[in-house]
């Protein structure tokens, strides 16, 4: 055997051996006995009418029979997570009587393209009864979408918004920027809030009674709180306004419908409505014209804003709800004028903010993504100062210099120092080992023994419905192969106890800026490595902890919790009112009180024209927006331009450097910048207060040193108490937004 051979064969033993210990393992669960009882899936529905986004909570809907007999106990939903791994929730109490259908109503997250989801049924002894998996196109059609298109939701068949996405000229074209359906089983809504992640706009037409009778309560409040923490809600009514004036949507219009009138060819409403859509055909009006409801105690902008005719008139109003938006459209789409318009698509995409035109693909794709607001979060969370990053060139040396070291090196010395080659086979393992070894302890002195946590806190208060709103991000960078358990809870601002709070998380799941759609798992795969098969779980009534999620050694896995609560009162005091224009050229007047308790740094008051600077915000402090520094809100996101200010940001120390700049551009960036901001904001575009701002609101914006939220790492969760510290370092920052509505002059 040649010195050469010997080299080769111990090589393959220590690839085998390398492949034993850290190959990917399959998924326990599949690898488990099935025992058939009869069960049979009928259907399996995914998303809204088979639109599902990439990244989202989506609503699910599983259709079973049982045929042998009945049958109790759980199931289990598998999906897989950004990395691969499988990540279950069980749903308890599951019961199908015998030859009689069921359909399970629950919630689901992609986390890639592939809807690869498995359901397992435990009777309730836990051994497993049945097992299916779902395959596109086979036992489910899923058309998942990217985070950046714009995704509309029609509930009763709303006349003409299907146009929104099809070519005028070429009804075969599909529109790759914005997707519309229209949900036809009123049952598949969702029954959480969260699962309408994936929607941007839903539009309502509540003209047929069995539209609104279809919507029980419990679907009822998942849409309202939807709406209240940043959805957007377009509702039309006409001939049955009385019923929904009493119905649950009563509570969100920005109006208060009170009869019917007529519109004639020659009306002022008309011509409102031939403006918004910004064509050149009029409508064609009967003699009995068009039925509008007059509306009353307008509480919102009647569209078009700044129109006097349309003032006088409102039958198109905008509201707020929270921190969302509800549009009110006091006629009827299906009525024959508006419904055979060949102008109907440009009313819809002007009132929903639509573009017209559907953009060339972006050549660029990972650019273009990488311009979204939420790769600033990414950046962030992925970037600890602390762990030293080895240059690609420099491993690269580093490997050319190790293959030098067993081969050619290795070979030099055994034969012209030593003349025996034969040695090779203590050298070369000495080497393996040696260069293991070394590698081993110089990435431990780089990269450091100490679990390090990046949190970013988003904390948001409406004052007037006293609503709060927060989102975590966080980040955990594992020193060893370990297994991690977490859960969130409110913190700061929020009044009352968890059940008094009513509105409840979203579900603690794994984040990435992209949300997976520059990466494609066709397959769930295990854990890995020494951690063996299986994946991880959530756990709770509802999946609010992540219990064992794996972490390799040196790596970073990223989390995003939410939740929404009732504020405590009065933590931002204001007396702001609509100034004179001729004598206040910012158009607001008033003053700012500090009730929070604690200090609020780089403070802000941003109008839709004009930004205050309000310096640092101690408790109990008051700022005369008179006396304060004022300035255009164009020129200040001029001057923190988020694209431009990208290389800047880029060569200073800490991850979060240009964190106002974050914040600024989160606060007014939309889907499509709007002429605001150079940063797109499709993956957060519910937490832009543009739509906010441009209803006459204004928002405090700053920093504060208390924590928004709790976080529990391998701590259970003790009620009405702290969590532990962070078992190893952390760094977080949390910042505040403040939503007020100044009175009128």
């Amino acid at each position: 055997m040649t010195p050469n051979s010997s080299r080769i064969i111990l090589a393959t033993l220590i690839a085998c051996v390398s492949s034993v210990l850290f190959s990917e393992h399959a998924s326990a669960q599949e690898k488990q006995p099935v025992q058939t009882k009869g069960i049979e899936v009928l259907d399996v529905r995914l998303g809204f009418e088979t639109i599902a986004k990439d990244g989202r909570w989506l609503p699910l809907a599983i259709e079973l029979m049982s045929h042998g007999e009945d049958f109790r106990g759980s199931l289990e939903i598998t999906t897989p997570d950004p990395d691969g791994v499988p990540i279950s929730q069980t749903l308890n109490q599951i019961s199908l009587a015998k030859d009689t259908r069921e359909t399970i109503h629950h919630y689901i997250r992609l986390a890639n393209f592939d809807p690869n989801i498995l359901f397992t049924l435990r009777d309730e002894t836990g051994r497993t009864a049945f097992q299916h998996r779902t395959e596109n196109g086979r036992n489910i059609q899923v058309d998942i979408v990217s985070p950046n298109v714009a995704f509309v939701v029609g509930i009763g068949n709303p006349a003409g918004l299907s146009d929104v996405e099809k070519d005028p000229n070429d009804a075969s074209i599909q529109r790759v920027d914005q997707r519309v359906v229209n949900v036809k089983n009123l049952s598949d809504l969702p029954t959480q809030w969260f699962a309408y992640a994936a929607v941007d706009t839903v539009v309502l037409s509540t003209e047929q009674q069995t539209t609104l009778d279809a919507i029980d309560p419990v679907r009822a409040a998942a849409l309202q709180t939807w709406v209240r923490q940043g959805g957007k809600l377009v509702v039309t009514v006409a001939s049955n306004w009385q019923v929904v004036s009493q119905s649950f949507l009563q509570s969100m219009l920005p109006a208060t419908p009170e009869g019917i009138q007529t519109a004639g060819r020659l009306g002022v409403e008309v011509r409102l409505i031939e403006g918004l859509a910004g064509g050149k055909v009029p409508m064609q009006v009967t003699e009995k014209g068009i039925p509008l409801v007059r509306l009353a105690d307008v509480r919102g902008s009647i569209l078009p804003r700044g129109v006097p005719d349309a003032a006088n008139n409102p039958f198109l109003v905008e509201g707020t709800y929270g921190f969302g938006t509800v549009t009110l459209i006091g006629f009827d789409p299906s009525t024959p004028s508006f419904r055979d318009w060949v102008e109907r698509r440009g009313f819809w995409l002007n009132l929903l903010g639509l573009t017209a035109s559907s953009p060339e693909p972006d050549a660029n794709s990972y650019y273009s993504e990488s311009l979204d607001i939420a790769t600033w979060i990414d950046a962030g969370l992925s970037s600890f100062t602390e762990v030293t990053v080895v240059p690609f060139s420099t491993v690269a040396l580093l490997i050319l210099l190790y293959i030098a070291l067993i081969g050619p090196v290795d070979y030099f010395v055994l034969k012209k120092i030593f003349g025996r080659l034969e040695l090779t086979w203590i050298t070369f393992p000495l080497i393996v080992v040696g260069v293991s070894v070394a590698s081993y302890y110089s990435a431990y002195w780089l990269k450091g023994d100490q679990v390090r946590v990046n949190r970013v806190e988003m904390l948001d208060i409406d004052t007037t419905t006293e609503t709060l709103r927060g989102q975590q991000f966080f980040s955990i960078f594992s020193p060893l192969i370990a297994r991690y358990t977490v859960t969130t809870e409110p913190g700061f601002g929020a009044s009352g106890t968890w059940a008094d709070l009513g509105m409840g998380r979203a579900p603690l799941d794994r984040w990435t800026a992209a949300n997976g759609s520059l990466v494609n798992f066709s397959r769930m795969s295990g854990t890995g490595g020494l951690l063996g098969a299986g994946g991880y779980a959530y756990a709770g009534p509802e999946p609010i902890t992540i219990v064992d999620a794996p972490i390799r050694i040196w790596s970073v896995k990223s989390f995003i919790s939410q939740w929404l609560a009732k504020s405590a009162p009065n933590l931002v005091e204001s007396n702001l009112k609509r100034g004179d224009l001729l004598i206040d050229q910012t158009g607001l007047v008033g003053s700012v009180t500090n009730r929070l308790g604690i200090e609020v740094q780089n403070a802000w008051l941003l109008s839709n024209e004009y930004a205050f600077d309000l310096g640092t915000l101690k408790p109990g402090d008051t700022v005369t927006l008179e006396l304060a520094k004022q300035r255009p809100i164009n020129s200040l996101l001029n001057e923190h331009n988020a694209v431009n200010n990208d290389q800047t940001r880029g060569t200073k120390e800490t991850q979060w450097a240009g964190d106002f700049d974050f914040l600024l551009n989160l606060t007014v960036a939309t889907r499509d910048k709007a002429g605001m901001t150079s940063m797109k904001n499709q993956n957060l575009s519910n937490w832009s207060f543009k739509p906010l701002l441009d209803a006459g609101k204004v928002v405090l914006i700053g920093q504060i040193a208390e924590p928004a939220s709790k976080l529990w790492i391998n701590a259970p969760p003790v009620s009405g108490q702290e969590p532990p510290p962070i078992p190893g370092v952390e760094s977080r920052i949390t910042f505040l937004r403040v939503v007020m509505e100044p009175s009128a002059k």
